[in-house]
């Protein structure tokens, strides 16, 4: 197979078999896992708000088509840290038996954090009809305040845990995934550099020529916050420090 050393560019050939790796596995699992959430976030929003959707066979495509778009934007900028981390750790530590446990530890606190904001995002759009903004922001801010209001209105304690009882489950089922990456060829730190590099030119990509406005496309203002994502909302609103009063 050519690998990355003789390509200058990561081919599909290439980039199923870096998937494959004992590295690059949790990669794949996390991203599947990133979009999934999204897609179940925003199909039961759009079921919980149907009446105030123009909810034509075109816009419901849309939704989902954009949506995938903006999910795929964040999963860029939420892997980041994870492509750092698996360019840096020494084949050493990647051939222990300690490394797919801490692929397993990292696996179980980012579906949490994915799972946790979910559930967040659902009592967001519950109040607001909006997907995170920088009201949203604003709670981050004010933490105390905001955990004691929604202790008071929701069962925070269950949900929490209901939340933690999906993640072990989830965790449960991707680790036969991550135990059989093959480990055989693993990419060198040259191959890895490349990927690392690659994955951070798409997120420069992403960050200079995405407008967060894009999935404003429609004059029906459910459409268009569905057609978002609610981390990347958060962090746009946080980077713009505004909001949209038009909503």
């Amino acid at each position: 197979m050519k690998n990355l050393n003789q390509t200058k560019a990561i081919s599909p050939k290439v980039l199923l078999w870096l998937m494959q790796t004992k590295r690059y596995r949790l990669i794949l699992v996390l991203l599947i896992t990133l979009i999934s959430i999204s897609f179940i976030v925003r199909l039961v929003l759009m079921i919980s708000s149907w009446s105030q959707l123009d909810g034509s066979i075109s816009n419901v495509l849309l939704i989902f088509l954009v949506g995938l778009f903006f999910d795929l934007a964040n999963a860029s900028y939420f892997l980041v840290p994870i492509i750092v981390l698996l360019w840096l750790t020494p084949d050493r530590f990647v051939r222990s038996k300690g490394f797919y446990y801490a692929q397993l530890f990292l696996y179980f606190l980012l579906a949490f954090v994915l799972l946790f904001s979910a559930g967040a995002e659902y009592f967001f759009w519950s109040e607001f009809n909006s997907r995170f903004n920088f009201i949203a922001v604003d709670y981050l801010i004010y933490t105390t305040e905001v955990i004691g209001n929604i202790k008071q209105s929701y069962p925070i304690e269950w949900i929490v845990l209901g939340q933690l009882t999906l993640v072990f489950l989830l965790t449960w089922l991707v680790h036969h995934f991550l135990k059989k990456a093959e480990s055989n060829s693993e990419p060198d730190f040259r191959q890895r550099s490349i990927v690392t590099a690659t994955w951070i030119g798409i997120v420069v990509l992403v960050f200079f020529t995405l407008d967060v406005n894009t999935h404003r496309f429609s004059t029906n203002r459910y459409v268009n916050e569905l057609s978002g994502n609610g981390i990347y909302e958060l962090f746009a609103a946080y980077r713009h420090n505004e909001l949209n009063y038009e909503q």
